[in-house]
């Protein structure tokens, strides 16, 4: 896809730039700063070492921390 493709997808992706926790099943929930996507449309994330992180978004349900112990969230 084309730079330009990416930079849209990337304005419209919700909780950049925010902390958010990510809900895989029957794993630990994952905590970090949402980056954006890659050239792959992988969700990335900063970790807490400040290591990037990337997480195939169909595999994950992704919340604001603020919001983690509300119903819903959105799917990435």
């Amino acid at each position: 896809a084309s730079p330009t493709f990416f930079e849209q997808w990337t304005d419209h992706l919700a909780f950049i730039g925010e902390q958010v926790m990510i809900v895989q099943s029957e794993k630990q929930p994952i905590i970090g700063i949402e980056k954006g996507i890659d050239s792959h449309g992988n969700l990335v994330l900063l970790l807490a070492d400040n290591v990037e992180k990337t997480f195939e978004v169909g595999d994950v349900h992704l919340r604001p921390l603020n919001a983690s112990n509300e119903s819903g969230g959105k799917h990435a």
